[in-house]
């Protein structure tokens, strides 16, 4: 019986990579989207002195949860199409 080694590339290097992109890319994108809004928060506290209650019920009327969703959606796709 000939030796299997290699029969089976895209299960041992294909699928970790894909796996590891699915949780990752998600992840990384809520990250800096946090990121850029507390930013963005900070800075028109300091420079433009619009509190961070206003600056809150603003980011809401122009955020809808929808638009959320879609993106939360759309994420995980993008690693199947990279890897």
């Amino acid at each position: 019986m000939p030796a299997r080694h290699g029969s089976q590339p895209v299960r041992r290097a294909g699928l970790p990579r894909v796996l590891g992109l699915v949780f990752s890319v998600p992840l990384l994108s809520f990250l800096s989207i946090s990121h850029a809004c507390r930013r963005d928060w900070l800075t028109l506290w300091i420079y433009v002195d619009i509190p961070p209650v206003s600056f809150l019920q603003r980011l809401q009327d122009a955020i809808d949860f929808s638009s959320f969703w879609s993106g939360l959606i759309r994420r995980p796709s993008w690693p199947f199409i990279i890897a």
